[in-house]
């Protein structure tokens, strides 16, 4: 993950992205064309299950929804078993 904060007129890069692109290229990285977004932070972005926001960090929606989905099928899974009791700390 990169973030870049858009330079100020006069800055060495003039866009960001270019600043990005030399330095990848001096240390031989290229980006994924299928994993790489350029956007505004202002509008959030999900990263590693969470988005992020300037100002705050939430856990992304498709986290959200692959937990209730897993946690509803174990739900399911159990049903009809009989109860089993565990010693606590097993």
């Amino acid at each position: 993950m990169v973030l870049e904060r858009r330079a100020e007129r006069g800055g060495n890069c003039g866009e960001p992205s270019r600043c990005s692109n030399g330095i990848f290229t001096t240390l031989g990285l290229e980006k994924h064309p299928n994993k790489t977004f350029i956007g505004r932070v202002e509008k959030g972005f999900d990263f590693l299950g969470y988005c992020l926001w300037p100002d705050r960090l939430t856990v992304a929606q498709a986290t959200v929804e692959r937990f209730l989905a897993r946690v509803t099928r174990l739900y399911e899974q159990e049903q009809g078993r009989p109860l089993r009791s565990a010693p606590l700390g097993s």
